[in-house]
């Protein structure tokens, strides 16, 4: 593994690692380490630029499915409080949007995101986020 950065999300720190053996990404929770050893290796390492390229293209391919929710303000102040790099809150015509991207595989984790806004929060797009969403939220229902 070659770490690109360490960054902390929702009380837990993370690292972004690409694993040189299976020359894929994969973002780590560092309370889940064990032990970190420095191994002498023959394979080729990358420098921090090329590092960085790769994580940079990673995302754009790995991120390919753009979603959109409205917030309310509170809404607002939560994300900014606790969101993930690849989200981002705009305002357009007075009203407040959290963009970002998502890959199918890690549905769940944004749907798992937005059910802890509360009611701070309304998934506009894509259907499959909404479904989703609204799906999981009717199971928390249920259960009361």
């Amino acid at each position: 593994m070659q770490l690109l950065d360490i960054f902390y999300q929702a009380g837990n720190w993370f690292c972004h690692a690409y694993n040189l053996d299976l020359k894929r990404w994969f973002v780590l929770r560092l309370d889940k380490f064990e032990t970190v050893k420095l191994l002498n290796t023959k394979q080729s390492v990358m420098n921090k630029e090329q590092l960085l390229d790769s994580f940079r293209q990673y995302e754009q391919e790995h991120y390919c499915i753009p979603y959109q929710c409205q917030l309310t303000k509170i809404g607002e102040q939560k994300v900014e409080y606790n969101s993930y790099p690849i989200m981002q809150i705009d305002h357009k015509h007075g009203k407040i949007y959290l963009n970002g991207k998502y890959n199918k595989e890690e549905l769940h984790y944004l749907v798992d995101y937005l059910i802890s806004l509360g009611s701070e929060v309304k998934v506009l797009k894509p259907k499959e986020l909404k479904d989703s969403y609204l799906e999981k939220l009717n199971e928390i229902i249920q259960q009361y």
